[in-house]
């Protein structure tokens, strides 16, 4: 197990940093703030797209038809303790995308796989 862990994190040319939200009171109204849990973290982020396809109402257009959905998955080493709704920011290629909504983790004695969100703002 050790090797095949080993060669999973060789793969790792990325680096992320995991936010989880808390929750404080303030008077009387509850907000929440981020809180950085686990930073400069190796990784790699997947993207892959699905095709979905759609049943066409009365008046809709056949562009309606087909949809593609992008499915972007993060590999990290399994120690790293990932709360489903945690902020993801993933440094890849040089380029820094932030990621909000991420799944729960998919643990595995090698690596924790997670489903990122691409929408811009946390639910």
């Amino acid at each position: 197990m050790v090797n095949i862990t080993k060669d999973i994190e060789r793969l790792y040319c990325d680096t992320c940093n995991i936010y989880e939200y808390k929750e404080f009171t303030e008077g009387s109204v509850t907000k929440h703030k981020e809180e950085l849990k686990h930073k400069n973290i190796k990784c790699r982020i997947s993207f892959s797209t699905d095709r979905i396809f759609n049943r066409l109402s009365p008046g809709e257009e056949k562009e309606d038809f087909l949809k593609l959905k992008q499915n972007i998955k993060l590999f990290l080493p399994s120690k790293i303790e990932v709360k489903a709704g945690s902020k993801i920011e993933v440094t890849h290629q040089g380029q820094t995308m932030v990621f909000v909504n991420s799944s729960m983790g998919a643990v595995y004695k090698s690596h924790t796989e997670i489903l990122l969100d691409n929408n811009k703002e946390w639910a």
